[in-house]
C-alpha cells in the first residue's frame, strides 16, 4: 500500500485547486482519486464546446487567495489550464477509480477504492 501525505478525492475545479495548493506549500507526495475518466467531469458532460467558464457567477465576486489563478475562458481552454497546473504539480492523478471505503487508523487513513488501495 502507498503512503501518500495527502489524498484529495474528486478531480473538480476545487479537487484540482486543493491537490495543486497542497504541492505548492510542501506536500509533493498527493494523489488525487477521480472515479470519472477524466477531471473535471461536469465542464465536459455538460458544456457545449467553446462555452464560456467564468470565474464570477452571476454577479458573485470570487477572490482567489492561493497560489493558482483562475481565469475566465472557454470550455477548452480551462480543461487545457487544468491539464496544464496537474502537470506542473506533478500531481499523481487517479482516474476511472471509485473510492469505496475510507478507513481511520490512528494517524492515517486508509482509502480502498475500486482499484487499489493508499
Amino acid at each position: 500500500m502507498k503512503i501518500y501525505d495527502l489524498a484529495v478525492i474528486g478531480a473538480g475545479p476545487a479537487g484540482i485547486a486543493a491537490a495543486c495548493e497542497a504541492y505548492a506549500m510542501g506536500l509533493h507526495n498527493v494523489v488525487l482519486i477521480e472515479k470519472g475518466q477524466n477531471h473535471s467531469g461536469t465542464i465536459r458532460s455538460f458544456y457545449k464546446d467553446g462555452k464560456r467558464v467564468d470565474k464570477d457567477w452571476q454577479g458573485q465576486k470570487i477572490e482567489s487567495s492561493g497560489t493558482i489563478t483562475f481565469f475566465d475562458g472557454t470550455k477548452e481552454s480551462t480543461l487545457d489550464f487544468f491539464d496544464s497546473i496537474l502537470k506542473k504539480h506533478e500531481i499523481d492523478s487517479r482516474f476511472s477509480e471509485e473510492v469505496e471505503k475510507i478507513v481511520k487508523q490512528g494517524d492515517t487513513f486508509d482509502i480502498y477504492t475500486s482499484k487499489d488501495e493508499y
